[in-house]
Formats: C-alpha cells, structure tokens, sequence
C-alpha cells in the first residue's frame, strides 16, 4: 500500500475526479505532483529506502496539501449550496377534476349545466440535504 496525501484520501472518500475540480485546485495538485516527482528524480534515500526531504520541501508540501484540501471543502460546500438552491427534479403533477353542477331555473323548463375546472397540483418530494445552524440555504 502506498502513502497517500490528504488531499488524495479526501478526493477517494468523497469519490471526486481532478477533471471536475476548479483550476487553481488543480494547478496546485500539479505543483505538489512536481515536486513529488523531482524529489523522486533528484533526491536521495536513507538505509531504509526511503527518500530523504528537507524541511523546506515538507514545508512546500505541507502547504500546497492545506490548500489543496481546503480548495476541495469549498468546493464541495459551493456544490452542496447551488443543489439546494436549484428545485429537485423530480416533481409529480397531479392533476384534481372538479366537477360542479349549476342548476339554472327557468320559468318554463330546467336545464342542468355541468362544468368542469382543473386544478394543478404540484408536489415535490424532500430529500433531507441537511441544514446549517437554523438557516436553510
């Protein structure tokens, strides 16, 4: 099993692909990327196999993974925020016939006159998308 970045284990357990993520999330997974490949290219390894990085690289990718993930939360939350404000899809229209009977009395003879209206009903179903604080957004 290989070690993987935060930024990598949040994008497998929210099941996201890089191709649907905003640019500068992007652009950052390309530097860290970078710098992951020179310090596989360029650096050296210890007695145990492993590379050796310095404090200055720990600190870039330490950084550029911060962002990265916090790049990724707004993303998700910016997604989450337009599905609640878009109205789901999935409206049934249900459509009531009332029927009325008018009686209208003449002197000399009755005629029944029947009419019908229809009214539109629309009922959505609610999905529970869960709700901030006391706010639905």
């Amino acid at each position: 099993m290989s070690k993987m970045l935060p930024y990598q284990v949040l994008m497998e357990t929210k099941g996201l692909k890089k191709a649907e993520l905003p640019t500068e999330v992007k652009a950052k997974i390309k530097k860290i990327e970078a710098t992951l490949r020179a310090v596989g290219s360029f650096g050296k390894k210890d007695e145990n196999g492993d590379y050796i990085i310095t404090n200055n690289v720990r600190t870039k990718l330490d950084t550029l993974d911060a962002e990265i993930v916090n790049g990724i939360w707004d993303y998700l939350e910016g997604k989450q925020k337009e599905e609640l404000r878009t109205p789901p899809q999935n409206t049934e229209v249900k459509k009531e016939v009332a029927k009325e009977t008018v009686v209208s009395k003449t002197p000399t003879t009755e005629t029944t006159e029947t009419t019908t209206s229809e009214a539109t009903t629309t009922t959505a179903k609610e999905e529970s998308k869960g709700k901030i604080g006391f706010f639905d957004f």
